[in-house]
């Protein structure tokens, strides 16, 4: 048996404060959703949840770009695209005011 190599975060029930804390583990949790896409390369939730890391880490081309392949493959919780808190770092953007509408470019 092996110990962690990274001790625990502050608040290990804040998801929000553990990503702030620990921000290579987005590195991580891309490769892991990575491995997701292999596996079933048209899961919506897969491309939404790399959107969601994308925008936690001012990626907006990419965040923009797994928001509308999530759409094309059938992701159609809009309302969530309005209230994620992942996704606030877009708003304002004329291509995700439209892809909240389900327009796809």
């Amino acid at each position: 048996m092996t110990a962690c190599t990274t001790s625990p975060p502050h608040k290990p029930g804040d998801i929000c404060a553990i990503f702030k804390e620990k921000d290579d583990w987005y590195d991580e949790a891309k490769d892991a959703y990575g491995l997701a896409l292999e596996a079933d390369p048209a899961n919506p939730d897969v491309y939404y949840n790399l959107a969601c890391i994308h925008a936690l880490t001012n990626e907006k081309e990419q965040a923009l770009g797994y928001l509308q392949i999530a759409l094309l493959n059938g992701y159609v919780d809009l309302s969530t695209l309005t209230q994620d808190p992942d996704l606030k770092s877009l708003n304002g953007d004329e291509r995700f005011e439209a892809l909240k509408k389900g327009e796809l470019q």
